[in-house]
């Protein structure tokens, strides 16, 4: 009958340990939901990813390599959360000015480009579209898209390289070794005067090189594939390529 007695309250002890566990983990959870819910958007972020492939014919004359770009092409994607927290999106107009920096890549625009954007309106959607060197055909070559709302700015930016907009990272890696590479490089997020967020990004990708050869000639085909995520910086980026 101790042996019983003494069990019981082993498994009693247990139950209350075991329910103090429970409290716990509901009031960690309680705290985090609460936590979300009262500052919003905790940081800023930032990600990409990005290809480019080039394809080349190469010939020898003279004690000279001579190479040729045949074609070129690449693509990519940028998506990025910006805390609104202290700008006035009243003062959002025609005229506001989005600025997206990110390694080579620089584009800016008004957010009177979108013929359906109006003060008070909460979307910017638009997408530029020319004619390449190698066509006739109208491309659209980028296309940006924000949205807001009085705490978070979301951007969402696909664009064709390298014709009309400088890939991100990949012309630094045209003659670099082939494999695996890692490295960084910044990025800035500007909409009107007061909002800015700038980044350090870092990004790892690969290079691979094929080739054959036909009649004395040697095609090479490069592909650079890469992607990056950034951690938010106060630096401000805007004019260091100025001051340089």
């Amino acid at each position: 009958m101790l042996d019983d007695l003494v069990r019981h309250n082993i498994r009693s002890h247990k139950r209350i340990k075991m329910g103090k566990r429970t409290i716990i983990s509901i009031s960690i959870c309680i705290v985090a939901i609460l936590f979300s819910v009262t500052t919003g958007f905790a940081a800023n972020s930032l990600t990409f990813s990005e290809t480019y492939q080039q394809t080349t014919d190469c010939f020898y004359l003279w004690g000279v390599d001579f190479c040729n770009i045949d074609a070129e092409n690449g693509n990519f994607s940028l998506k990025g959360k910006i805390s609104l927290s202290g700008i006035d999106i009243g003062k959002f107009n025609d005229d506001t000015v989005f600025v997206i920096e990110a390694g080579g890549f620089h584009f800016d625009t008004q957010l009177g480009e979108d013929w359906v954007y109006a003060p008070g309106k909460t979307s910017f959607n638009v997408s530029f579209v020319d004619r390449s060197d190698y066509s006739d055909t109208a491309i659209k070559y980028i296309t940006i898209k924000l949205k807001w709302s009085t705490k978070i700015l979301t951007v969402t930016i696909n664009g064709l390289t390298p014709d009309m907009v400088y890939p991100i990272i990949a012309d630094y890696y045209l003659n670099a070794t082939i494999g695996n590479f890692a490295d960084s490089t910044t990025a800035y997020i500007q909409l009107g005067d007061e909002l800015y967020a700038g980044f350090n990004v870092y990004y790892s990708g690969k290079l691979s090189v094929t080739t054959s050869k036909k009649k004395g000639i040697t095609y090479k085909k490069l592909k650079i594939t890469a992607k990056g995520k950034g951690t938010e910086t106060s630096e401000d980026f805007r004019y260091i390529s100025e001051e340089e």
